[in-house]
């Protein structure tokens, strides 16, 4: 029932964030990114749990959510220059040697020299020990944990904002470290283990076992506590404390409440601010808490804490990832609080209706901060234009009919050839064929909330604007049999056409989705493409069809549906010409003949269609509402994937000097070159 919990917002999104209310007219809050990414021993407390956070990670958020801005996140590529330029200090707890990006712990190390605060907590230390510089900072390197029993440890530093609400000495149960590349003089020990009171002796001979610490690196601070193993400890306020004061000592003055005083060690003071570049935006869009947490219960499952798409819950149509930037409805505010509350047909997305308006408007805050900044554009800049490849936008389209609804989801395929392919994603159907300029889209910068502007001019209205579903499945194995066929349409159930995704490749787009049936089944997955038909007696297009049965226990007698749409006029096969030196059942194997069916009303006025289907296991067969090809889609385990051409051209006139010369083309096009 995972599928209860996700949120299908298409935007990009950072590691979760707490941020201060907006109307919070106090100074600027210190910024703090928080890794907890593990490449070595991956300790119980930094795992995340179905809400998507870690014990750790939400330990931290709740003790600082009044007075400082945090990013929870174990994605190690926001070590980099860029990113940590918009924080004022970074608290790790990691292990092993992590996947940082390239540059990265030079870009870690200049940030602490030139300013900046570093926190490392338990197993920080037992981190890249490939890289010494790393060991160096933090002031030490693990060298085992001799024990994990209740010890006492010494308060050597009894002024220090991690150590002062302690008294002289502080009793707890936790996983004792000791260390290997430690110098007391190059660092001010805060705690420190009390030998006396543990079973056994460590490697040590001068039982000096020091277990938090801090130093100054360049202009910045680094602050260390070997304390954090056991999960009762982020659960005890003391130990948060302890955490909290070590944390805000890295921040100088930049710690909430705290101005250059004696701390406890030696020059006190340090730094006004991080360095900062002077192209990172001032605000990032860090939110509210409870927004956040809104987030975490109702979306991270799916959508993972990152927004990544990779959640706990594994769904049947993968959750999208928020990186890509963009919404599905629109980037306003009021799009998000509607598929807020609606929901999103089609999709796994539920409704959120019980959520008040004001969750809604904050968890739309939340959702919207979350993607990259949206540059406002004149009208001119959202002008799409395709060129020598495919082009493939969704976003909402208007209805193109008095007769059609408004599509929330929809896409807009423009080809290089001058048209371009109106579709419904919800449903997957071609409602339109357009000639000419290809769209406009005012707030084309991550699918805003405005509708898409087609500007081709419609060629052609799919079932006026409201086609029916464009594939139906026979009801009975009895529709394959040759009586059946030739008696016409069989009774048959219209399918589902779920869209799975699309893509271009060159000059043409790729459509894809499955056909689902009314038990909720996928029987058939089908690839999708559409481009211009030349012809020397009218316009039109080809859509091209790759169907392949999911089914190992039976064949599928499918129905597709065309555009056309009056009396049958007209039926001759093209294509059986042979080559010198082929036979005609040669020809036949490697090129099957074409089935054509003229339909149109010859009034002079509404154009006619020339409908082509071309499948060995197909057959035409005509209707005044339009022509349905009948297609046996194969058994999986047997043959290759159903290959089909529907071809519809646009004829203003039909008479037989008409026929002839389509006819004489065909028949060229087959003995052409292939």
């Amino acid at each position: 029932m995972g599928w209860l919990v996700a949120l299908i917002l298409v935007a990009a999104a950072p590691p979760v964030s707490a941020r201060r209310p907006a109307d919070d007219a106090a100074a600027p809050r210190p910024r703090v990114l928080v890794l907890t990414h593990s490449a070595g021993y991956r300790h119980d407390v930094v795992k995340r749990d179905a809400s998507g956070l870690s014990l750790v990670e939400r330990a931290l958020l709740d003790a600082t959510r009044d007075t400082h801005d945090l990013v929870v996140t174990q994605d190690c590529s926001w070590i980099s220059a860029a990113d940590l330029a918009d924080f004022d200090a970074v608290v790790a707890f990691t292990s092993g040697e992590l996947p940082l990006p390239e540059g990265g712990l030079a870009a870690l190390l200049a940030f602490v020299r030139s300013g900046g605060g570093l926190l490392g907590v338990h197993s920080a230390s037992d981190t890249l020990y490939e890289a010494p510089e790393w060991g160096r900072l933090i002031g030490g390197v693990f060298d085992g944990h001799p024990w994990r029993e209740e010890v006492s440890l010494r308060v050597e530093v009894s002024d220090h904002p991690a150590t002062r609400h302690l008294g002289e000495t502080w009793t707890l149960s936790d996983e004792i470290y000791q260390f290997r590349a430690f110098d007391r003089e190059a660092v001010d020990v805060l705690l420190s283990l009390d030998a006396t009171t543990a079973d056994g002796k460590g490697k040590r001979e001068d039982d000096d076992y020091a277990l938090a610490w801090c130093r100054r690196e360049g202009a910045g601070r680094v602050a260390y506590t070997a304390l954090g193993h056991e999960p009762a400890l982020w659960r005890d306020a003391t130990f948060l404390t302890h955490v909290r004061g070590a944390l805000d000592w890295t921040l100088g003055e930049r710690a909430p409440g705290t101005r250059p005083q004696g701390d406890g060690t030696p020059g006190d003071g340090g730094p006004t601010s991080a360095t900062r570049a002077d192209d990172q935006p001032a605000d990032r869009g860090l939110v509210g808490h409870a927004a956040q947490q809104d987030f975490l219960n109702l979306c991270a499952r799916c959508h993972g804490v990152d927004g990544s798409g990779a959640g706990d819950v594994v769904l049947d149509r993968p959750a999208r990832s928020f990186k890509d930037g963009g919404f599905s409805f629109g980037n306003t505010k009021v799009a998000l609080m509607r598929s807020i509350a609606n929901g999103i047909p089609g999709t796994p997305m539920p409704a959120f209706d019980l959520l008040s308006e004001d969750e809604r408007r904050n968890l739309a805050d939340y959702v919207q901060r979350l993607g990259p900044p949206v540059t406002a554009t004149d009208r001119e800049a959202g002008r799409l234009v395709v060129g020598d490849e495919a082009l493939v936008v969704r976003g909402i389209l208007a209805p193109v009919s008095a007769e059609a609804a408004l599509v929330t989801r929809g896409l807009l395929a423009g080809t290089p050839d001058g048209l371009s392919f109106e579709y419904r994603l919800d449903d997957v159907r071609l409602l339109a064929v357009r000639s000419g300029a290809f769209a406009l889209r005012a707030d084309w910068t991550g699918r805003g909330g405005a509708t898409l502007e087609p500007e081709g001019v419609i060629v052609h209205l799919m079932g006026g604007g409201a086609p029916a579903a464009t594939f139906a499945v026979a009801a009975s194995a009895d529709a394959l049999s040759t009586p059946a066929l030739m008696a016409g349409p069989a009774e048959v159930t219209p399918l589902h056409a779920r869209s799975t995704g699309s893509r271009i490749e060159g000059d043409r787009f790729v459509l894809t989705y499955d056909l689902v049936g009314p038990d909720g089944l996928r029987l058939v997955r089908v690839e999708e493409s559409a481009r211009a038909y030349p012809s020397p007696v009218g316009s039109g297009w080809v859509r091209n069809f790759r169907i392949e049965s999911t089914s190992v226990e039976r064949r599928i007698a499918l129905w597709i549906g065309s555009a056309a749409e009056g009396d049958p006029v007209e039926e001759f096969v093209t294509g059986i010409a042979t080559t010198p030196g082929q036979s005609a059942r040669d020809r036949l194997v490697r090129e099957p003949p074409k089935r054509w069916r003229v339909n149109g009303p010859l009034d002079g006025e509404t154009p006619v269609f020339v409908v082509r289907g071309m499948n060995t296991n197909g057959q035409l067969l005509s209707t005044r509402d339009g022509v349905r090809l009948f297609v046996s889609a194969p058994e999986r385990a047997k043959g290759p994937p159903l290959r089909l051409e529907l071809i519809e051209l646009l004829a203003p006139a039909w008479d037989a000097e008409t026929s002839r010369t389509f006819q004489a083309d065909q028949n060229a096009r087959a003995e052409g070159p292939r």
